[in-house]
């Protein structure tokens, strides 16, 4: 039995589906939050920002999701505390 015959036989079965027939997964949009606060998101880079004529240090970055506000500073460590303060600020 060659291949082709036992794809068809497959696809008549609802075993296996076409390439061009299958579903595509989409990423839906979810709508943003009303109020400022409600959703913030941060996150923090290690990088030679200041490449040689600085220290390195941490960026942290702060977004709101409702307004898309947005927030950073630089630290010298990404610890708990500096992130609090971020949020803080």
């Amino acid at each position: 039995m060659s291949r082709e015959t036992l794809r068809k036989w497959m696809v008549q079965a609802s075993l296996w589906r076409p390439r061009a027939q299958r579903v595509k997964t989409m990423h839906v949009w979810r709508e943003r939050l009303a109020s400022f606060g409600e959703l913030v998101m941060q996150d923090s880079s290690r990088f030679r920002w200041l490449e040689e004529r600085g220290p390195a240090c941490q960026l942290i970055a702060v977004i709101d999701d409702a307004t898309s506000r947005f927030y950073a500073r630089f630290t010298e460590h990404d610890t708990t505390e500096e992130n609090l303060r971020t949020f803080g600020e």
